[in-house]
C-alpha cells in the first residue's frame, strides 16, 4: 500500500491546534437566513500556536482567514443565501481517538445545537496509526460520524483525505455511500506541490506540507462544484 508522503510527515499534533473546539462567525444563528457547518482538523482551523511558528487563526496554511477553504464557501453561501452563520468544529481530539465515543458526542452535540442547512466533514490526517491497521474499525468511525451528525443536518458533505492514503479514503467512500451522502475526492490536490504552503512558508518541518492558499481554493472549488454552488 502506498502512502502519501505528506501524510506521514504530518507532524501538527491534533490535541493542541484549538484551546476550545468550535468558533462561530457570521450572522447570529437566530436571525441567519442560512446555517453552515464545517468538521474538521488543522486544515479547517487552527488557532495561533506562537510555539510552532503558526502566527494566524485560520485554515493552516492558508496566509489568513479570508483565503482558508472554510471562508472562501461561507463568502460564496452568504452570496446566494444571504445573512449566514458559520459554526467550525476541530474534532482533531477524536481524531487521535475515535474509538471512544464520548469524543464523538461532543461533535454531535455541537451539530444538533447548530442544527446546520449543510454541513461540511473534511478530517481525518490525525488518525491514530496504530488504528488504522483496523480497517473496519476505520470505516465504522467515519459511518458513526456521518450517520450521527446527520440526523441533525439538512445536507452533508464529506471529502477524501487532503493527502491520499487509501484505508482513509476506501473508508470515507464506503461510509458516505451508506449514508446517502455526497464524498468529494480532493486527495490529489495534496500530491501537487502547487497546492501546499511551501512558498508561503519557511516552516517546512511543521506546516509547509498543509495546503496554501492556492490549495485551500482548490478544496473549496470542488467542494462548491459539488454543492453546484
Amino acid at each position: 500500500m502506498s502512502i502519501n508522503f505528506e501524510f506521514l510527515n504530518n507532524s501538527v499534533d491534533p490535541n493542541n491546534q484549538v484551546s476550545f473546539p468550535y468558533y462561530f462567525d457570521g450572522a447570529d444563528k437566530k436571525e441567519a437566513k442560512f446555517k453552515l457547518m464545517f468538521i474538521g482538523n488543522s486544515i479547517t482551523y487552527h488557532e495561533r500556536k506562537d510555539q510552532i511558528g503558526w502566527y494566524k487563526d485560520c485554515g493552516m496554511a492558508a496566509s489568513d482567514i479570508n483565503h482558508d477553504y472554510v471562508h472562501i464557501i461561507y463568502r460564496e453561501i452568504e452570496k446566494k443565501y444571504g445573512p449566514t452563520s458559520l459554526c467550525v468544529f476541530n474534532g482533531g481530539h477524536w481524531e487521535k481517538d475515535f474509538l471512544n465515543e464520548s469524543l464523538l458526542d461532543s461533535i454531535v452535540g455541537c451539530t444538533k445545537d447548530f442544527s446546520p442547512d449543510i454541513l461540511i466533514i473534511r478530517i481525518g490526517e490525525n488518525f491514530n496509526k496504530e488504528y488504522l491497521k483496523d480497517e473496519n474499525s476505520v470505516f465504522l468511525a467515519f459511518n458513526s460520524l456521518i450517520k450521527r451528525n446527520k440526523e441533525h443536518a439538512k445536507k452533508v458533505y464529506i471529502t477524501s483525505m487532503f493527502w491520499e492514503h487509501p484505508v482513509l479514503d476506501e473508508a470515507i467512500l464506503k461510509a458516505s455511500q451508506e449514508n446517502n451522502v455526497t464524498y468529494i475526492k480532493i486527495f490529489d490536490l495534496g500530491a501537487q506541490r502547487k497546492y501546499l504552503a511551501y512558498d508561503q512558508y519557511n516552516n517546512g518541518a511543521i506546516y509547509c506540507g498543509h495546503p496554501g492558499d492556492l490549495g485551500m481554493e482548490a478544496i473549496a472549488e470542488r467542494i462548491l462544484g459539488a454543492m453546484k454552488l
